[in-house]
């Protein structure tokens, strides 16, 4: 892809390299995210990524990556998160990648930085689905009772939500 992206071979390599903290920079601080089950979440965005997440009003450029920190450990009163759950991440592919999601392919990877779930793998679902509609035009889907509501198509930009 772009050089933002881990320089890591084989398919299922974490889309981020393992120093990212060193040279990502910060998009959105440790906070609470309804999107996920209440636990915290930071993001990052490459160097490439960061001018369009924080402005949105710039096109992503392909290799760009997104980078979200989540914990189960997010202290509501400091507001710190400090052990990793598991990092969901995104990088922007060329066009005619998956059209349907912006030509963005998620992944999730654990602790041990091991790819759990990436693109259209059935686990990786719950990221396909949800970011399918943020920040694009499209009506956002109907809830079913008893599920919390999806942000609005304006939450968010170019298939990256706000929360």
């Amino acid at each position: 892809m772009a050089d933002d992206a881990a320089d890591v071979a084989g398919p299922l390599a974490p889309f981020f390299p393992v120093d990212y903290a060193a040279t990502y920079l910060e998009a959105r601080s440790c906070n609470q995210s309804v999107d996920h089950d209440l636990i915290g979440v930071r993001i990052l965005a490459s160097p490439m990524a960061y001018p369009a997440y924080v402005s949105r009003r710039v096109p992503f450029p392909v290799g760009s990556v997104v980078v979200k920190e989540e914990f189960d450990d997010w202290d509501l009163t400091t507001r710190r998160c400090e052990k990793i759950k598991r990092w969901t991440a995104a990088i922007k592919g060329p066009p005619g990648t998956d059209p349907a999601l912006g030509d963005w392919i998620f992944q999730v990877v654990s602790p041990e930085r091991v790819v759990t779930a990436q693109g259209q793998d059935a686990k990786a679902r719950s990221c396909r689905d949800c970011h399918a509609i943020c920040g694009t035009a499209v009506t956002p889907r109907a809830v079913s009772p008893g599920q919390k509501p999806h942000p609005s198509p304006n939450d968010g930009y170019d298939h990256m939500c706000a929360d």
